[in-house]
């Protein structure tokens, strides 16, 4: 019922009389029905066909408007430069037109609507905003959406503060919406490589647990039948690591991981769950986990509120 309701709808479609506002949700409501489809493996044909069209469309429109919308702001300009003391800067692998890549190293937060009012006059234990980074290196007539808070700045993805790895953003409108096509219809496959505390058996090979939504906010994610949105995870254990010293046998075990949801910290609830919490990790690691040596990350994790044992 609802694709036959969105290919009528889609046919005499035209984009030109909608609110900017309006064409942002459209284009969302668009997204969420090809990732629904795609989720549950249903075949989009014809409508894939008209969503992808018109999802187009809508990102051409909504690119020249914000173009207009510029044009009337004679500056052109970066945002402010950044500390040069901050000595793990991101790098921009790749830009292209509407798209680019960036590696995030360690210590940095892929921030989004949810923080952009945060106060970011709460101390050095704040991660530094991949954002203003970005805003730094692009300029805003060529990249608009890197501005918008709103769209999440553009960033397809997130990757947890003590993480790093590449990011996909969408510096304009038909850009980002291109990248979430891909993502929402499962074109785009998300790999990562995590370390996870003791020697996990070559047998695991998935876990499939939902995460409940009600803890995004408290910072940490929790497997919950009961009240958790579905979140599946793949795994293959490639290496086991023993660290061995006059004090302790530290055992290790690396884990490439592929997932087919995106909830917030879902690899790290997930490992949770699975006895297997990663390493480094004050927020996921077992109060029963004993680390013999800290390194200078670490102590920072324990000032942040992490316990020892």
């Amino acid at each position: 019922a609802i694709s036959s309701k969105a290919l009528i709808m889609l046919a005499n479609f035209e984009p030109s009389g909608w609110h900017r506002r309006d064409l942002v949700a459209l284009a969302m409501g668009l997204l969420g029905i090809a990732w629904a489809h795609s989720f549950l493996t249903a075949d989009l044909a014809d409508l894939g066909i008209a969503l992808e069209g018109n999802l187009g469309r809508v990102g051409l429109e909504v690119q020249r408007r914000d173009a207009l919308a510029l044009e009337k702001d004679s500056r052109d300009h970066t945002g402010e430069k950044l500390a040069a003391e901050w000595m793990k800067a991101p790098r921009l692998d790749m830009l292209l037109p509407g798209i680019a890549v960036i590696h995030k190293p360690p210590d940095w937060e892929v921030d989004g609507s949810r923080t952009a009012d945060r106060d970011t006059d709460q101390g050095s234990l704040q991660p530094l905003r991949l954002s203003s980074w970005l805003q730094a290196h692009l300029l805003r007539s060529q990249c608009p959406v890197s501005w918008d808070a709103a769209l999440d700045f553009g960033f397809l993805h997130r990757l947890d503060v003590p993480s790093s790895g590449l990011i996909l953003c969408g510096t304009t409108f038909q850009g980002l919406m291109s990248l979430r096509w891909q993502l929402d219809t499962y074109k785009i496959e998300r790999q990562y490589i995590v370390w996870g505390h003791d020697f996990a058996s070559a047998s695991l090979r998935e876990v499939v647990a939902s995460i409940d939504p009600r803890t995004v906010d408290s910072k940490r994610s929790y497997v919950s039948e009961v009240h958790g949105k579905p979140a599946q995870s793949w795994f293959v254990v490639p290496a086991h690591l023993r660290r061995r010293d006059a004090k302790t046998a530290d055992a290790f075990s690396a884990l490439a991981v592929r997932i087919r949801t995106g909830r917030r910290h879902q690899i790290r609830a997930h490992l949770l769950h699975a006895g297997h919490p990663t390493a480094t990790d004050c927020k996921y690691a077992s109060v029963g986990v004993h680390f013999a040596h800290f390194s200078t990350l670490e102590l920072d994790f324990l000032r942040a509120g992490a316990q020892s044992t």
